[in-house]
């Protein structure tokens, strides 16, 4: 019988050890740390009974059978918990609250087996005592106190708590827990059978230590569970927590096809619940988009882009809502035809105003600059006679004037009146007048107004059409997902900083830009008539426009007004 004790101990210590080690990588879990611990505590006991056996002084041996009671009493509160995890899942918040009371009386026996470990004799008549050798076994009796007895029948309660929980499982309709309520029932009528024939057959509480030869069976039968049937989920999702809290739906479906597990969203959107896990997707009409790898789904009114992520241990499936981004997608298409027709007409009026200013400012002017030079010329040439000088001279000014007029006429094109404003209003109509721009090119454009309250004395108009263009070519150069910063401050004039983060303006295109008379109307970087326009307006407020750019680091606009 020792030979079975010490070949049974060395198995379950191999095997505790080993399955501890197997599932140290998955110890996110809640069931899997519960699983871990009392892995590790089978693997003190094991070791202790060990130690026990091949020490022949017998105050270690006393000391070793107390070291037990250090492990034995969590064993059962763990494994009903571990129990809980598998088999109501739903029901472990409401648990949890109250799972404290579950470890009292395991704390209260440790705390107690710590005391007599360390001599005191009222603690371990309360625990184990009078200890004597058994000839020949290499173990020791001893004398089971009223607080060990009262570990024990805790410890009974919660068994039988349990095997009846097993009992009503064994009949559920889900088929994995019907499954899984076999092999643990079978394994635990193993646990209490040898436990009922060590006490029956040899009458002393040393031998019954031969019950952890009991765990061997139950170390198989969860390591089978693990692999085969997946109890742990550590072959299809260890780290299914990951996925709970996930804003859109997701299902874990194990290699055989069955729905393992899905968050809080996926269980809302499909209306499951606890029991329905374990189905099989070919048979559950609600996963058929599953079976057929399906990219969209249609489902409660809802359009639903599918992602499958194929793992060697499963699949992972995940619903992204689309309906508001196909509802978003037709609006920015509206808006985007309106802009579209809107910009063509406004380069029409653009291209007709430009016409209209080359005739006034070339055809025009040089036929008065013709016209002042002929007459020059002629009165130079001729003898006028007195009566007739003061009205040569009045001709050639008034000629000036129309030149002079025709400039004003130019620079005044562009113009309004000055009118006070205040700076924090025209920024928020800047903002809002780019939202379908930043949301159709995915851009964020932040403002940082350093001074809020200033009112500031300009033309309004011109100042707003001035930051349209600038912002709206950093928004259209910038990449998608990235950002566009405006800064704005009052000082002797207000300045004003837009920053991209694009692809940068060549050298050549830069060295234009300071030479308004070399740029073109088309360009490829986006400096066209809105550009010139700018500069234009610029020019008429007495500001000034700088440009820092290198390439792939993006450009650096300076406005001051």
């Amino acid at each position: 019988m020792i030979f079975w004790l010490k070949f049974s101990n060395l198995l379950t210590l191999i095997l505790a050890s080993v399955f501890c080690y197997h599932l140290l990588p998955f110890r996110r879990s809640m069931l899997t740390r519960l699983y871990i611990i009392n892995l590790f505590m089978v693997i003190l006991w094991s070791l202790s009974i060990f130690m026990t056996l091949f020490t022949e002084d017998i105050e270690l041996k006393i000391l070793f059978t107390k070291a037990r009671q250090l492990t034995n009493p969590f064993l059962t509160s763990n494994w009903f918990f571990v129990f809980i995890l598998i088999f109501f899942r739903s029901h472990w918040k409401k648990l949890k609250k109250v799972a404290f009371l579950f470890y009292i009386l395991p704390v209260i026996t440790c705390l107690s087996t710590i005391f007599s470990m360390a001599g005191s004799l009222r603690f371990e008549k309360l625990l184990s005592h009078s200890f004597s050798p058994i000839p020949g076994v290499g173990l020791v009796e001893y004398k089971i106190g009223s607080l060990l007895g009262l570990q024990f029948a805790f410890s009974g309660i919660i068994m039988l708590i349990m095997m009846s929980l097993f009992v009503v499982l064994l009949f559920s309709k889900n088929i994995r827990y019907r499954q899984l309520a076999r092999l643990f029932f079978l394994c635990a009528l193993i646990q209490v059978a040898l436990e009922f024939y060590s006490r029956s057959r040899f009458g002393n509480s040393a031998m019954i230590q031969f019950t952890v030869a009991s765990y061997t069976p139950m170390l198989f039968a969860l390591y089978y569970a693990i692999h085969r049937l997946e109890f742990l989920n550590i072959k299809s999702f260890s780290n299914q927590v990951a996925f709970e809290n996930l804003p859109t739906p997701v299902i874990t479906v194990n290699p055989r096809g069955e729905i393992w597990d899905a968050n809080k969203k996926a269980l809302e959107l499909f209306k499951l619940t606890t029991d329905d896990l374990g189905s099989t997707v070919s048979i559950d009409h609600r996963f058929d988009f599953i079976q057929r790898r399906e990219q969209t789904l249609r489902f409660d009114e809802k359009e639903y882009q599918v992602d499958y992520q194929n793992l060697r241990m499963g699949v992972i499936v995940s619903l992204t809502d689309i309906s508001q981004i196909s509802e978003l997608n037709q609006e920015l298409a509206e808006s985007n035809d309106i802009l579209k027709a809107m910009n063509a007409e406004i380069l029409k009026m653009t291209n007709f105003n430009k016409r209209i200013q080359t005739v006034l400012s070339h055809d025009l002017s040089g036929l008065l600059h013709q016209m002042n030079s002929s007459l020059e010329n002629i009165f130079q040439n001729l003898v006028i006679p007195p009566a007739f000088k003061n009205l040569t001279e009045s001709i050639l000014k008034t000629n000036q004037s129309s030149l002079n007029l025709l400039k004003n006429i130019l620079s005044w094109s562009y113009f309004e009146e000055k009118t006070e404003f205040q700076i924090e209003k025209l920024l928020n109509e800047i903002v809002h007048s780019h939202e379908m721009l930043l949301k159709q090119h995915q851009v964020k454009l932040s403002v940082i107004n350093h001074s809020p309250a200033s009112v500031y004395t300009t033309s309004e108009r011109a100042l707003e059409t001035i930051l349209r263009n600038l912002v709206s070519n950093a928004i259209k150069n910038t990449p998608r997902d990235l950002s566009v910063q405006m800064e704005v401050m009052v000082k002797d004039k207000l300045e004003i900083i837009i920053i991209d983060q694009g692809p940068g303006i060549p050298r050549p295109v830069l060295q234009n830009l300071q030479d308004e008379t070399k740029m073109t109307i088309k360009s490829s970087y986006g400096f066209g008539i809105g550009l010139q326009l700018t500069f234009d307006l610029i020019k008429q407020l007495e500001g000034t426009i700088h440009f820092e750019s290198l390439p792939t680091k993006g450009t650096k606009v300076i406005l001051k007004i």
